[in-house]
């Protein structure tokens, strides 16, 4: 439910690379860690777009999830599908 309440910060990255791209297509998976609620050790698993700055840009997005305080986990791979036109 976390990520789906944070979607439009991906959402906004997505929209800004098919602003410069609107053909781009692709897959870019992010992983990262929960401790006490709190994102840490996010990196970019996997990202075949061919823009970099999406990457980075979901990244970003990530480390501001917030989870509840009680949820210590590791996300080792979680996938969004980008697709243009």
């Amino acid at each position: 439910s976390v990520v789906k309440k944070n979607q439009g910060r991906i959402e906004t990255c997505t929209q800004s690379a098919l602003k410069l791209n609107p053909d781009m297509k692709g897959r870019v998976a992010i992983g990262w860690v929960v401790q006490a609620g709190r994102v840490s050790d996010v990196r970019l698993v996997s990202n075949n777009t061919g823009d970099a700055e999406l990457g980075t840009c979901m990244v970003r997005a990530v480390k501001g999830f917030r989870f509840d305080e009680s949820l210590t986990a590791t996300v080792t791979e979680f996938p969004w599908v980008v697709s243009g036109q």
